[in-house]
C-alpha cells in the first residue's frame, strides 16, 4: 500500500512542471481547521486534488476534550502532520483510531519540484 502511494505521488509530481497550468475548483477548501492544505492535496471534490492518493479527509476528533479538526489521507488513512511543497514532503503519523505512541514517517516526494 505504501510502496503504490509513494509510486502515485512521484508520477504526480513528474507530471507537474512549471509551465503547467493547473485549473483548481472555487469549491475547494484549503484549510482543515488551522493546518493549510496546498494542492496537489485536497479534499472535497477529485477536481480539488491531483489524484486519490492526494485526497485529504478532514476529520473532527476529541484531543484533551478539545474539538480539534485533523487532516488524514483518505486512501490509506493516515494522520497527516505537515505537508511542504517545496521541499517535496509529507509526514504522517499514526493510523485513524489506533491508540499508543504516535509513529511518524516523512514521506520524501521524489521529483518535486
Amino acid at each position: 500500500m505504501f510502496l503504490q502511494l509513494a509510486f502515485d505521488i512521484i508520477l504526480t509530481f513528474l507530471c507537474f512542471s512549471e509551465s503547467t497550468q493547473i485549473t483548481i475548483s472555487p469549491k475547494c477548501d484549503f484549510m482543515c481547521g488551522e493546518f493549510e492544505i496546498p494542492y496537489p492535496f485536497g479534499m472535497n471534490e477529485p477536481a480539488c486534488y491531483a489524484s486519490k492518493w492526494f485526497e485529504i479527509e478532514c476529520l473532527n476528533t476529541s484531543m484533551n476534550n478539545v474539538p480539534t479538526l485533523i487532516p488524514y489521507l483518505k486512501a490509506t488513512d493516515l494522520e497527516v502532520r505537515s505537508i511542504d511543497v517545496l521541499r517535496s514532503t509529507v509526514t504522517v503519523g499514526r493510523r485513524r483510531g489506533s491508540d499508543g505512541e504516535r509513529e511518524v514517517c516523512v514521506c520524501v516526494i521524489v521529483g518535486g519540484r
